[in-house]
C-alpha cells in the first residue's frame, strides 16, 4: 500500500512539474506575441494620424492590417524563440551543422515576416491617394518597428 501511494505521489509531482514548465513556455510566447502586436498597432496609429486618413480609409486599413498583424506577431514570437535557441546552441558550443540549421530556420522566419509586411503594404497603398502614398513612403522609413 505504501509503495502504491509513493508511486502515485511521484506521478502527480512529475505531472505538476511538466504542466508548470509547459505553462511557463506558453506564457512567454504569449507575452512576445502581445508585445509585438502592440508595437505594430502603435505603428499603424502613428501612420494613420500622419496621413490624415478618412474614416473609410481607416476602416479599410484596419481590415488589411488586422490579419497581417496577427500573422506577423505570431511569426515574430517564433523568431524570438528560435533566436534564443541559437544563442543557447552557441553558448553550449554545439556543432556547426546544428547552428547552421538553426540560422536557416531564423532566416526563413525573417523572410516570412517580410513577405507579410510587403503584401500588407501593397494592399494599404491601394487605398491611398497620390499625396498620401508619397508621405507614407517617407513615414515608413522613419517609423521602424
Amino acid at each position: 500500500m505504501k509503495n502504491l501511494f509513493i508511486v502515485l505521489f511521484i506521478i502527480v509531482c512529475t505531472c505538476s512539474c511538466v504542466y508548470a514548465f509547459e505553462t511557463d513556455s506558453y506564457s512567454s510566447h504569449d507575452i512576445e506575441f502581445k508585445e509585438q502586436l502592440s508595437k505594430l498597432q502603435t505603428k499603424h496609429i502613428i501612420i494613420f494620424n500622419d496621413l490624415l486618413l478618412s474614416d473609410l480609409q481607416k476602416a479599410k486599413a484596419n481590415y488589411i492590417f488586422k490579419n497581417s498583424d496577427n500573422k506577423e506577431a505570431e511569426i515574430y514570437a517564433k523568431l524570438k524563440k528560435e533566436q534564443n535557441l541559437l544563442n543557447n546552441l552557441i553558448a553550449q558550443s554545439a556543432d556547426k551543422f546544428t547552428k547552421k540549421q538553426q540560422k536557416k530556420n531564423i532566416r526563413k522566419l525573417e523572410k516570412e515576416i517580410l513577405i507579410i509586411e510587403k503584401q500588407a503594404d501593397r494592399e494599404f497603398k491601394k487605398i491611398l491617394n497620390h499625396d498620401q502614398r508619397t508621405k507614407y513612403n517617407r513615414i515608413k522609413k522613419a517609423v521602424k518597428i
